[in-house]
């Protein structure tokens, strides 16, 4: 049978108090105190959940490599649950701690007449001796059970009051149910301290003693999760702040770009990482490939970084070192190709507009102070022609122009009045017409071009062949290109006859006027040159050879003279 203490009549928790403390019959023949560990089993889960509480913030603390480095506030949970089971936990102990000191009674189980009263807690549970099933002494100790499974040990003052209580259990027994049969209350009273004898005193209280004041569970449970919430939140946020602070400075002190992509891929939130520090590690990792187009493919993935001074100056340093690889060619097909690349970075890169002066300057140097000595008129004027290629292209054309000569019907008619005169076919001027001569101006054109050519790079000056000018008389002032206009005219004079085979044939002085011509200029550089043929009889032979091809091989060879005179005139060769 169970009752709860606080729920008994007043005169039965008197009499059950005084009983239990020995003033009353009956008296206690033995005592247990009830020694409980329980409430430091809760205390020390309470500790244990605390300490895995503030444990737990060290998992993943200020390792960038981990994904804990920076908790989520999700953890705020996981820290408030700790910590409010822990006070759970905490407070149930220090209920079952105090629950002994705030007892009327001495909590324990005690021996009475009636049997055993077994009072850990304010719960009274009484087993009578009508139920017991065996008594067992050895030495001191004396071991009860009972039908229900219930067995309780304790220990007497000496053995010989333990083997006196085996003897009077018995007799206690026989005297309960005797009572019992009789319905004795007085008897069973002098057995049974938890007997309702209806006796009541009219001077004491008739209020039942109240059970100890406890905290309200409702209250209790929301301190409880009010302070556990605000521990956990402040154990969440002081530890992301550790931890954030100790992952930046790991972060900083590595100084790449896989770092500062893990520290926000953890959760990091300094400004300062995306905006500044993660674009000046890639753009270092850029730079590093040497190539302009690494530094634009930065430029695409950040439009609007805040590193943008650093970008541009690394976009000049590639830019300048492409530019320094394109000078060391030495050529301005280098630069033009670059610039052609380049060309939306032209004001942003001045250096390129340097770099072209540079070269025409190197060029005009080496060409006035190369061999052989030139003339002023010719340095001074090419030295414009260059300045102008700068601004206008580098084009240059070489154009002849054929100019007839009254010496032409002469030698026609002198050959007529030669005895070695072969007929029409002999006649020297129709090998010497606009039509004949083209072919062979052409072939010395070509070659004028090539050694000109190799006086300047043809980026810097480019000498093309252009068509003949067909009017004898040029307006120099109408070329809208740079020009070498070379005149040319044939004077026949003199007579050489051959014997064998019979021929008759001229000599021929071909002049040539040449003029450099710059637009824009009124000064031009002027060259005139004649060159005296005569016929090579020795191409006649004894199978004798074709008038055309005499004439010919003169006009081949004067033409071919004047280039080669001509281009050593400037240099080249």
């Amino acid at each position: 049978m169970s009752v709860d203490f606080y729920r008994l009549p007043r005169a039965v928790q008197e009499r059950f108090l005084d009983c239990s403390r020995g003033r009353f019959e009956p008296t206690p023949w033995l005592l247990e105190p009830h020694r409980r560990r329980t409430h430091l089993m809760w205390a020390a889960v309470g500790i244990v959940l605390a300490v895995v509480g503030f444990a737990s913030a060290l998992l993943g603390f200020g390792k960038l490599d981990s994904s804990l480095a920076i908790e989520p506030p999700l953890a705020i949970g996981a820290y408030a649950g700790a910590f409010v089971l822990s006070g759970v936990c905490l407070i149930r102990a220090q209920r079952l701690r105090r629950a002994g000191g705030q007892s009327p009674f001495v909590l324990g189980t005690y021996v009475f007449p009636i049997g055993v009263v077994d009072a850990p807690s304010r719960k009274l549970s009484t087993f009578p001796w009508t139920e017991l099933a065996s008594v067992a002494v050895e030495g001191q100790c004396v071991k009860l059970s009972f039908g229900a499974g219930a067995s309780f040990s304790f220990v007497a003052d000496s053995a010989e009051r333990a083997q006196q209580i085996e003897r009077e259990i018995p007799e206690s027994r026989a005297k309960l149910e005797e009572a019992r049969a009789r319905n004795d209350t007085t008897k069973l009273a002098q057995l049974d301290p938890l007997l309702d004898t209806g006796l009541v005193s009219p001077l004491g209280p008739s209020q039942t003693i109240p059970p100890p004041a406890a905290p309200s569970r409702v209250t209790t449970a929301l301190a409880l999760v009010v302070v556990g919430g605000a521990l956990g939140a402040g154990v969440w946020w002081g530890r992301n702040t550790m931890s954030e602070e100790k992952i930046f400075s790991e972060t900083v002190a590595r100084d790449e770009p896989a770092a500062y992509e893990a520290y926000l891929e953890r959760g990091g939130n300094r400004p300062e990482v995306r905006d500044t520090l993660l674009p000046r590690a890639l753009l270092r990792v850029e730079q590093a490939k040497g190539t302009v187009e690494a530094i634009e493919g930065f430029r695409e993935r950040f439009p609007s970084t805040k590193i943008k001074p650093e970008v541009d100056a690394a976009l000049r340093a590639a830019l300048l070192d492409e530019l320094k690889k394109a000078k060391a060619e030495g050529t301005l097909d280098a630069l033009e190709r670059f610039s052609e690349r380049r060309a939306r970075y032209e004001t942003f890169l001045p250096e390129l507009g340097e770099a072209r002066r540079q070269l025409f300057a190197a060029a005009l140097e080496k060409f006035r102070s190369g061999p052989p000595k030139k003339e002023p008129a010719l340095v001074d004027l090419v030295g414009r022609l260059v300045r102008r290629a700068e601004k206008h292209g580098p084009t240059v054309a070489v154009r002849f122009v054929h100019r007839d000569d009254a010496s032409h019907e002469l030698a026609d008619s002198r050959v007529r009045r030669s005895p070695y005169y072969m007929g029409k076919v002999s006649l020297p001027s129709q090998f010497f017409t606009v039509r004949s001569l083209t072919p062979i101006a052409r072939s010395s054109g070509d070659r004028l071009v090539k050694g000109l050519q190799t006086v300047f790079a043809r980026g810097l000056l480019a000498f093309d062949l252009a068509d003949e000018i067909e009017t004898s008389e040029v307006d120099t002032s109408a070329l809208e290109v740079p020009t070498v206009l070379v005149a040319y005219r044939v004077r026949f004079s003199g007579s050489f006859v051959s014997m064998k085979p019979r021929a008759a044939f001229v000599g021929a002085g071909i002049v040539f006027e040449s003029t450099l011509v710059v637009p824009g200029e009124t000064e031009t550089f002027e060259h005139a040159k004649k060159f005296w043929k005569v016929p090579p009889l020795s191409m006649l032979g004894e199978g004798g050879a074709e008038p055309g091809a005499v004439y010919e091989k003169m006009a081949s060879e004067a033409f071919s003279a004047f280039a080669d005179e001509y281009v050593a005139m400037f240099g080249g060769r």
